[in-house]
Parts: C-alpha cells; sequence; structure tokens
C-alpha cells in the first residue's frame, strides 16, 4: 500500500515540476524553469528508487515461496 502512495505523491511532485518547468520557460524566467526541471528530476529519480524496492520486495517473496515449494517434496 506504500508503493502506491509512494507513486502518487512522487508522480505529483513530477507534474508539479513539469509545470513550474512550463511556466519558467513561457515566462523567460530561468530561475523558475531549472527549478522546475530540478523538481521535476528528483521526484522521477525517488520513482524510479521506489520501483527498485518494490521489484526487490516482489522477488524475496517469490524466492521465499520456491524454497518452500523445495522443501515440501520428498
Amino acid at each position: 500500500m506504500a508503493h502506491l502512495a509512494n507513486r502518487i505523491r512522487h508522480g505529483a511532485e513530477a507534474a508539479a515540476g513539469k509545470a513550474k518547468q512550463a511556466y519558467g520557460r513561457w515566462t523567460g524566467n530561468s530561475r523558475m524553469e531549472d527549478k522546475g526541471t530540478r523538481q521535476r528530476l528528483v521526484a522521477e529519480s525517488k520513482k524510479l528508487g521506489d520501483n527498485v524496492i518494490h521489484a526487490a520486495r516482489q522477488g524475496r517473496s517469490k524466492i521465499r515461496r520456491w524454497t518452500r515449494r523445495r522443501s515440501d517434496m520428498p
């Protein structure tokens, strides 16, 4: 459940960064554009980290299930 909440939160952060970036580009404010780019990239890297953690947890549970099946065999 935390994975879903983090994905939503980081997606919202990325969208806000993209909006800041577009606003800065539209107004000619390079500082705002840079701030938006930075916010978007940080949010995307957090999403990537969450995906790595999620994949590792899934892999761990698959290994546990596989070892249980192997130990049940005669």
